[in-house]
């Protein structure tokens, strides 16, 4: 039962296609520094100085420097798996590709 448990992905729970969750653990929340940024530059600068707004400017361009490209595909993949479509596991699917 316990190697059941661990051979299961945490992404994916074993078959292979992500959830709603899982799309989010994979796509959104590795940037967590890009997506604090942008989201502090943006209430910053509706209450403070519009400078403020440099800050999610920041935020936008770290994952651009780092080749890290899973920010802006979020957003398509959540919308795309909300219409039925189905999203491979990263980790599961060695193929490479995002949609089934």
């Amino acid at each position: 039962m316990q190697e059941e448990n661990k051979s299961k992905c945490r992404f994916c729970n074993g078959n292979s296609f992500l959830t709603q969750r899982g799309i989010m653990s994979v796509y959104l929340f590795p940037c967590k520094i890009s997506l604090s940024l942008i989201v502090l530059g943006i209430v910053l600068g509706l209450f403070f100085v519009k400078y403020w707004l440099t800050l999610s400017v920041i935020g936008f361009f770290i994952p651009l420097a780092n080749a890290d490209l899973r920010l802006y595909i979020y957003p398509f993949v959540a919308v795309a798996k909300l219409f039925g479509k189905k999203i491979n596991c990263p980790k599961c699917t060695g193929s490479g590709r995002i949609f089934k």
